[in-house]
Protein backbone atom coordinates (compact mmCIF):
# COMPACT_ATOMS: atom_id res chain seq x y z
CA UNK A 1 0.00 0.00 0.00
CA UNK A 2 1.38 3.40 -0.90
CA UNK A 3 1.85 5.90 1.92
CA UNK A 4 -0.60 8.44 0.46
CA UNK A 5 -3.32 5.82 0.21
CA UNK A 6 -2.65 4.73 3.77
CA UNK A 7 -2.92 8.31 5.03
CA UNK A 8 -6.15 8.76 3.09
CA UNK A 9 -7.48 5.52 4.57
CA UNK A 10 -6.61 6.68 8.09
CA UNK A 11 -8.51 9.93 7.56
CA UNK A 12 -11.42 7.96 6.10
CA UNK A 13 -11.51 5.74 9.19
CA UNK A 14 -11.52 8.83 11.43
CA UNK A 15 -14.40 10.28 9.41
CA UNK A 16 -16.34 7.01 9.62
CA UNK A 17 -15.92 6.99 13.39
CA UNK A 18 -17.45 10.45 13.66
CA UNK A 19 -20.32 9.72 11.24
CA UNK A 20 -21.14 6.28 12.64
CA UNK A 21 -21.13 7.52 16.22
CA UNK A 22 -23.31 10.58 15.61
CA UNK A 23 -26.71 10.34 17.31
CA UNK A 24 -26.04 6.93 18.88
CA UNK A 25 -26.09 6.24 22.62
CA UNK A 26 -22.67 6.74 24.29
CA UNK A 27 -21.96 3.00 24.74
CA UNK A 28 -22.61 2.36 21.03
CA UNK A 29 -20.46 5.34 20.08
CA UNK A 30 -17.65 3.84 22.14
CA UNK A 31 -18.09 0.44 20.44
CA UNK A 32 -18.02 1.98 16.93
CA UNK A 33 -14.95 4.04 17.73
CA UNK A 34 -13.27 0.99 19.27
CA UNK A 35 -13.98 -1.18 16.20
CA UNK A 36 -12.78 1.50 13.83
CA UNK A 37 -9.77 2.09 16.07
CA UNK A 38 -8.55 -1.44 15.33
CA UNK A 39 -8.92 -0.70 11.61
CA UNK A 40 -7.15 2.62 12.11
CA UNK A 41 -4.28 0.88 13.90
CA UNK A 42 -4.02 -1.64 11.05
CA UNK A 43 -3.86 1.12 8.44
CA UNK A 44 -1.21 2.98 10.41
CA UNK A 45 0.78 -0.27 10.66
CA UNK A 46 0.52 -0.75 6.89
CA UNK A 47 1.61 2.84 6.32
CA UNK A 48 4.76 2.28 8.39
CA UNK A 49 5.49 -1.00 6.60
CA UNK A 50 5.08 0.61 3.17
CA UNK A 51 7.42 3.45 4.17
CA UNK A 52 9.95 0.84 5.36
CA UNK A 53 9.67 -1.00 2.05
CA UNK A 54 10.23 2.18 0.08
CA UNK A 55 13.23 3.04 2.25
CA UNK A 56 14.71 -0.44 1.78
CA UNK A 57 14.25 -0.33 -1.99
CA UNK A 58 15.77 3.15 -2.18
CA UNK A 59 18.72 2.19 -0.01
CA UNK A 60 19.30 -0.95 -2.08
CA UNK A 61 19.27 1.14 -5.27
CA UNK A 62 21.80 3.59 -3.83
CA UNK A 63 23.99 0.72 -2.65
CA UNK A 64 23.83 -0.93 -6.08
CA UNK A 65 24.79 2.35 -7.75
CA UNK A 66 27.78 2.82 -5.45
CA UNK A 67 28.79 -0.79 -6.02
CA UNK A 68 28.60 -0.25 -9.78
CA UNK A 69 30.78 2.83 -9.49
CA UNK A 70 33.36 0.90 -7.48
CA UNK A 71 33.35 -1.94 -9.99
CA UNK A 72 33.75 0.53 -12.85
CA UNK A 73 36.96 1.69 -11.20
CA UNK A 74 38.29 -1.79 -10.35
CA UNK A 75 37.45 -4.02 -13.31
CA UNK A 76 39.63 -2.28 -15.97
CA UNK A 77 42.55 -2.34 -13.55
CA UNK A 78 42.08 -6.05 -12.86
CA UNK A 79 41.88 -6.82 -16.60
CA UNK A 80 45.08 -4.87 -17.22
CA UNK A 81 46.82 -6.71 -14.39
CA UNK A 82 45.71 -10.12 -15.73
CA UNK A 83 46.74 -9.24 -19.31
CA UNK A 84 50.19 -8.11 -18.16
CA UNK A 85 50.78 -10.96 -15.68
CA UNK A 86 49.96 -14.02 -17.81
CA UNK A 87 51.29 -15.16 -21.16
CA UNK A 88 49.05 -15.60 -24.19
CA UNK A 89 48.48 -19.35 -23.73
CA UNK A 90 46.98 -19.17 -20.22
CA UNK A 91 45.44 -15.70 -20.42
CA UNK A 92 42.07 -17.01 -21.70
CA UNK A 93 41.74 -19.46 -18.82
CA UNK A 94 42.54 -16.75 -16.28
CA UNK A 95 40.00 -14.37 -17.83
CA UNK A 96 37.42 -17.19 -17.75
CA UNK A 97 38.07 -17.86 -14.07
CA UNK A 98 37.85 -14.14 -13.40
CA UNK A 99 34.44 -14.03 -15.11
CA UNK A 100 33.19 -17.06 -13.15
CA UNK A 101 34.31 -15.50 -9.87
CA UNK A 102 32.51 -12.27 -10.76
CA UNK A 103 29.28 -14.06 -11.66
CA UNK A 104 29.33 -16.20 -8.49
CA UNK A 105 29.85 -13.07 -6.41
CA UNK A 106 26.96 -11.32 -8.16
CA UNK A 107 24.63 -14.27 -7.62
CA UNK A 108 25.59 -14.50 -3.95
CA UNK A 109 25.06 -10.76 -3.41
CA UNK A 110 21.68 -10.78 -5.15
CA UNK A 111 20.59 -13.81 -3.11
CA UNK A 112 21.60 -12.05 0.11
CA UNK A 113 19.77 -8.87 -0.92
CA UNK A 114 16.64 -10.82 -1.82
CA UNK A 115 16.76 -12.68 1.50
CA UNK A 116 17.12 -9.49 3.54
CA UNK A 117 14.34 -7.80 1.58
CA UNK A 118 12.06 -10.81 2.07
CA UNK A 119 12.79 -10.76 5.82
CA UNK A 120 11.86 -7.08 5.95
CA UNK A 121 8.66 -7.60 3.95
CA UNK A 122 7.34 -10.61 5.81
CA UNK A 123 8.48 -9.88 9.34
CA UNK A 124 5.70 -9.47 11.82
CA UNK A 125 7.15 -6.31 13.30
Amino acid sequence: MRPRRAVLAVHLVDLLAVVAGAGAPPEEQHKVVEDLGVLDCWYRHMMVKSALRNWLITSMAVTAALNGLGLALQIPTIYTFVADSFDGTSRGVVFGLLMVAGKVGTIKAEWRNAASLARAFFSGE
